[in-house]
C-alpha cells in the first residue's frame, strides 16, 4: 500500500517522521522485533521467534508494500527509529475480509510521546481507505493513551497490563471492553 511520509508535532515538541516501511528497513526492524518482545510480555511474540534473515525480511516488506491493503509504518524522532505500527487483513475470505489485525510496538524510551496515537491515526485513515470499518478493528495495548484513542476512534478495545503503565490501570478499565493481566488469559483455557 501507498504511504506519503508526515512529520507530526510530538507531546513534548518534538517532530516525529512516520513513513512506511521499505526493504533497507529490513535490520532496523529486526533488531526492533527483538528489543521490544523483550522489554514487555505484551507483544503476541516472544524475542526468539523472530529468526528471519535479514534477506528473508526484505522478501516479506517487498511483498507486504506491493499489497494493496496492507501498511507498515515507521516513526523517526531525532532520527532514531522509534518504533512501528501495522495493519493487515486478517483473511482473505468474504466473510471476515473486512476485519484486521493492527499492531503497534514503541521502544520504551519512546513511550508517552503521542507515538503511539500518531501512529494509531494515520493506520486508522489507511484502514479506512482499504474498507475495513474501526469497529471491526480490536486492538490489545498496555497504554491509557493508546486505549484512548482506540476508544475514542470507536474500536473495540482489550487492555492488558504492564508495571510500565501500573499507575494507569484504574483508568484503562474503564476505557476498555475487556482488560487482561497477560496474553496467556486469552491463550490457554483453566483447568475446571
Amino acid at each position: 500500500m501507498e504511504y506519503i511520509s508526515k512529520t507530526v508535532t510530538l507531546k513534548n515538541g518534538k517532530t516525529c517522521l512516520i513513513r512506511r516501511g521499505e526493504e533497507q528497513d529490513a535490520e532496523l526492524l529486526i533488531e526492533h522485533w527483538k528489543t521490544t518482545a523483550a522489554e514487555t510480555r505484551n507483544l503476541t511474540r516472544e524475542p526468539s521467534e523472530d529468526d528471519l534473515t535479514v534477506e528473508e525480511q526484505r522478501a516479506l516488506i517487498r511483498e507486504k508494500n506491493e499489497e494493496e491493503n496492507v501498511l507498515n509504518l515507521l516513526a523517526f524522532v531525532d532520527g532514531q527509529h522509534a518504533g512501528n505500527c501495522a495493519f493487515n487483513p486478517v483473511e482473505d475470505s468474504l466473510r471476515v475480509r473486512h476485519r484486521c489485525a493492527v499492531g503497534i510496538a514503541l521502544y520504551q524510551k519512546f513511550c508517552g510521546m503521542g507515538i503511539g496515537t500518531a501512529l494509531l491515526s494515520e493506520i486508522l485513515a489507511a484502514a479506512k481507505a482499504a474498507g475495513v470499518r474501526p469497529e471491526d478493528c480490536t486492538v490489545f495495548d498496555d497504554s491509557l493513551a493508546a486505549c484512548q484513542g482506540a476508544r475514542a476512534a470507536r474500536m473495540r478495545v482489550v487492555g492488558v497490563y504492564d508495571g510500565l503503565f501500573a499507575q494507569d490501570e484504574t483508568e484503562m478499565r474503564g476505557y476498555c471492553d475487556v482488560y487482561i493481566k497477560s496474553f496467556e488469559e486469552l491463550l490457554y483455557s483453566k483447568e475446571p
